[in-house]
């Protein structure tokens, strides 16, 4: 099977504005499900060049989304498997993805992909839950790589781990925004990558993650000051009417009868026009909050550091060994 050389030359853009419509928000024609999701055709499309690039871009595109979805489709219908895995790189990666949401795929591993979460029809992207896929769908991306980091405007489908990088060896290098695109830029020993643990960004997490604890602070405080503006005020009344009283001639009411009513309108009687259980409930669940995230910030900077170290130890070790070895 080969893609039309018309879907294949725009489907990154496609992805790129999947945001303003396209994808799988319009549903497969009958005649496209007729022609991808017959498995009998050995060749879909032919490749002939200018001729090809104006059948399927400007008189009848079909995008690879598409494609992928019914071929994807009518392969599991006619095997049934029990299992179903998907993998890809880039482009390919980016559409395994999205068929994982689609079919409810058992696994999905792939490279560099590019994020394809507007290609999903809107009642789908609706019912998303990332905790579904979060672990089960791996992407393995670089920061190097533009492709594989932008979101898109989107929210991600699946996780996102981070290979060993590609070092910078020239100033072409550094301007090239897909350095770390290429599947020869990922470090395989056997069947596994090579996971780089960035310390660096370790840190700037836990860093982050301090300073949200300004938030809370900044809820607490606003909470607290919410309870002393409302006693305040209703003192203020109080006293403006009471005042009014004094000074007037009034027969039947006496400034402490306004006491007395302010006591009545309020929730505790002491002046409180909210419920104080509930608010010391939420106060108490702030600062258990606050203590958690700088417990955790402060064990995710120690890791960090513990891995800092032992990546220089063995640092230490492959030079003594390398050295033993040469001598």
């Amino acid at each position: 099977m080969t893609e039309d050389f018309g879907s294949d030359i725009v489907e990154d853009a496609k992805i790129a504005g999947a945001k303003f419509g396209g994808g799988l928000r319009t549903l497969p024609t009958k005649k496209e499900e007729e022609i991808y999701g017959n498995l009998n055709k050995k060749v879909i499309g032919y490749d002939t060049g200018v001729a090809d690039f104006s059948q399927n871009v400007i008189s009848d595109p079909i995008s690879q989304s598409k494609e992928s979805y019914i071929f994807t489709g009518a392969l599991i219908n006619k095997q049934k498997p029990k299992r179903i895995y998907g993998d890809g790189h880039s482009l390919g990666g980016g559409l395994a993805l999205m068929n994982g949401v689609m079919y409810n795929f058992d696994g999905v591993r792939v490279f560099s992909a590019p994020n394809t979460f507007d290609l999903l029809p809107d009642d789908v992207k609706a019912k998303y839950h990332a905790e579904k896929y979060d672990g089960k769908f791996i992407n393995y991306v670089h920061r190097s790589d533009m492709i594989g980091n932008s979101n898109l405007f989107a929210e991600r489908i699946g996780t996102q781990i981070y290979g060993k990088d590609v070092e910078n060896h020239s100033v072409l290098d550094f301007l090239n925004p897909i350095l770390g695109h290429g599947m020869d830029t990922f470090d395989f020993k056997g069947d596994n990558v090579h996971i780089k643990m960035d310390t660096e960004e370790i840190g700037r997490i836990a860093r982050q993650l301090k300073n949200s604890c300004h938030f809370v602070d900044g809820a607490i405080k606003s909470y607290q000051a919410y309870m002393d503006d409302t006693k305040a005020a209703a003192k203020r009344i109080e006293r403006k009417y009471a005042e009014k009283i004094r000074t007037g001639h009034y027969k039947h009411i006496k400034p402490s009868d306004i006491e007395d009513y302010m006591e009545e309108l309020s929730v505790s009687k002491k002046y409180e026009f909210y419920d104080s259980t509930s608010f010391d409930n939420v106060m108490r669940d702030l600062h258990r909050i606050q203590k958690n995230i700088e417990s955790f910030a402060d064990k995710l900077m120690h890791a960090a550091e513990k891995m800092e170290s032992r990546d220089k130890d063995l640092g230490e070790l492959y030079k003594i060994l390398n050295h033993l070895r040469i001598n």
